[in-house]
């Protein structure tokens, strides 16, 4: 009974999970999409009957949505992104070439930051996303949300197009400034005495900070928090009005350069004065600012002096300044790869990275190869290791390097299964020797040292083995590289794999005739008594004189003697040795050695006549 219970709870409990699983995906809210679609005139007639349905003070989110819906209004009545065309614009003085100046700046500017503000945009609207889906369709506060997805959604709409138009143009708007600027009349005295008339403002404007500021100190002594917010409220007032000031004597000096750049006079002291008064603004908007006003007008002055001339001319006196150029320059993005700007600096600190790594990872090979690392690690041991470790160092750099350049890793998938295509294609003999060089140093069956023999015309000494091929240098010191596929799927001979010892079988031939007993003993004692590298006394490996054949000619004999050590690798060497010694010793006790004889029998009698010589 009890387990007829427990059963019926169990299946109770499934019963309501499911349930509520259901109940969550029927009455999860979803984004209304109806909010950002459609026309500018569309979602305006929308938000406006939004407002005129909102009810108030009853509902806890009036103010927010009726915020939001206002801004939305506002943001649609000016949707069109501000487009430069200097066909249209109209420069009279050189201080209607200074506004167009400070607007491509705020444009440069803008440019500079529009990606971070995308990406912040971005990661809201997700989180939005998530918090709606969370809710029900009657909850109090998914209306403010929907609104809020709604406004996030076109800012980005906005912020997009804007990206793609500047650009587009940003180029084209620099080169026309430039042109611009070879037309406009410069002059001197106009931006000096405007830069008397700030300074003396710049000054009050101080001084007035300072009062406020003796005051504000006063009042957090007292403890009036009201009193203190207005005063703050002021000083921050003040505090704009005296960056607005600033950057007017910036935009002076601005004037002066150019008029001196185009009468060819020095800027030095000017461009100075500039830099000092960057450093005076106390708002980080308005220092970013001026510092892009800097940068456009060094472009000016590459475009009209040359980028070398104008380069030296900003960096003359002052190494901080060209330090300061020198970093914007190869910061400046060049191009995009997978949505992040890459500058010059990010492909030279990629390369450098990735030499440095190829540079390291020789030294490492080296290293491992020539040092001592005990008994267990053979030449053939620090072979792999040298290698496995190359090549583990030069990957690692490689992947850093791409990242550093905005190459996203997760997109090698693709790269992947492009390269599955190509092995299909033309690339399988490629992989197949990478695989068999993998499989060669993991097996240990061919090593760095070992004598091979891969065919009857090549045979030699392993030098190295590497991921694609090996490399094999024959006793005329000829280095031949073979794919590492050649040696996995094909018979090769290791002369040297357990050990280098190695039976020679060396032929020769006597007479018929001759003592056979003689000749081995004559052989075997010239044997002993020779100075040849051979094995003796070891059981199973004595030399031996074996007769193998009767041939038309001769009697064959072969000499089976063991050789170890380096003569083994060098077999007609030491066949050359052993014969030597066979020759002297059979023709120093008057063995005949044979050659081929041809015996010629004649069955009838031949006349010879002897000629008349009288005839």
């Amino acid at each position: 009974m009890n387990r007829i219970n427990f059963r019926l709870v169990r299946v109770e409990v499934i019963v309501v999970g499911v349930f509520l699983f259901w109940a969550s995906l029927v009455f999860a809210a979803e984004i209304d999409s109806s909010l950002y679609t459609g026309n500018n005139k569309q979602l305006i007639n929308r938000y406006e009957k939004l407002l005129s349905s909102l009810k108030t003070p009853q509902n806890t989110d009036y103010d927010t949505q009726r915020t939001i819906l206002y801004t939305l209004i506002n943001i649609l009545k000016n949707s069109d992104v501000s487009f430069l065309d200097f066909k249209t614009v109209k420069v009279k003085s050189q201080y209607d070439y200074m506004l167009l100046f400070r607007k491509v700046a705020k444009i440069h500017l803008n440019y500079d930051g529009i990606d971070n503000r995308i990406e912040n945009i971005r990661r809201k609207l997700k989180i939005l996303k998530e918090t709606i889906n969370a809710l029900s369709d009657n909850s109090t506060h998914l209306m403010t949300y929907q609104l809020q997805y709604a406004f996030y959604t076109i800012t980005l709409k906005r912020l997009t197009t804007e990206k793609q138009i500047i650009e587009k143009n940003l180029k084209r708007w620099d080169d026309a400034l430039y042109k611009m600027f070879l037309k406009v009349k410069f002059y001197k005295k106009a931006p000096q005495k405007r830069i008397q008339l700030d300074l003396e403002r710049y000054n009050r404007l101080n001084k007035e900070i300072e009062k406020l500021n003796i005051e504000k100190d006063r009042l957090e002594l007292l403890g009036k928090s009201k009193k203190i917010k207005n005063i703050s409220a002021r000083l921050n007032n003040v505090i704009k009005s005296k960056d607005a000031t600033v950057l007017d004597i910036i935009n002076n000096y601005i004037l002066i350069d150019m008029y001196l750049l185009k009468h060819s006079k020095k800027t030095m002291d000017v461009e100075k004065e500039i830099k000092n008064w960057i450093k005076k603004l106390a708002i980080d908007k308005n220092i970013l600012l001026a510092k892009e006003e800097s940068v456009l007008l060094f472009y000016i002055k590459k475009r009209k002096i040359g980028a070398f001339k104008a380069f030296l001319k900003e960096a003359e006196g002052n190494i901080s300044q060209m330090a300061e150029i020198t970093w914007h320059f190869i910061r400046k993005p060049l191009f995009r790869v997978g949505g992040v700007r890459t500058s010059i600096f990010d492909i030279v600190l990629a390369i450098f990275i990735f030499v440095l790594g190829v540079y390291v990872g020789n030294i490492y090979k080296k290293h491992i190869k020539t040092s001592n690392l005990g008994k267990n690690f053979t030449l053939s041991t620090r072979t792999i290791l040298g290698n496995v470790g190359y090549y583990a160092i030069v990957l690692i750099t490689f992947f850093i390097s791409l990242r550093i350049i905005g190459v996203n890793l997760s997109s090698l998938t693709v790269i992947l299964g492009a390269l599955s295509v190509g092995v299909g294609f033309g690339l399988q003999n490629m992989v197949s020797n990478l695989i068999s060089g993998i499989i060669l140093m993991l097996e240990n069956s061919i090593r760095v040292g070992d004598y091979i023999e891969v065919s009857d015309n090549l045979r030699g000494t392993v030098k190295d083995i590497q991921i694609r091929s090996t490399t094999i240098i024959t006793n005329d010191n000829i280095e031949v590289i073979i794919p590492n596929q050649t040696l996995f799927q094909n018979n090769v001979i290791n002369w040297t794999l357990t050990e280098k010892v190695r039976r020679f079988r060396i032929p020769f031939g006597v007479a018929y005739g001759t003592d056979v007993d003689k000749v081995k003993r004559v052989v075997l004692d010239a044997l002993e008594k020779s100075g040849i590298n051979y094995i003796k006394d070891v059981p199973g490996k004595t030399p031996e004189i074996r007769m193998i054949a009767m041939s038309s000619s001769s009697i064959d004999f072969n000499l089976d003697v063991w050789v170890e050590g380096d003569d083994v690798i060098y077999p007609r060497r030491t066949t050359s040795k052993f014969l030597i010694m066979i020759y002297k010793a059979l023709n120093e006790n008057g063995i005949t050695i044979p050659f081929p004889q041809l015996d010629i029998h004649v069955k009838e009698p031949i006349v010879v006549t002897k000629k008349n010589e009288n005839k």
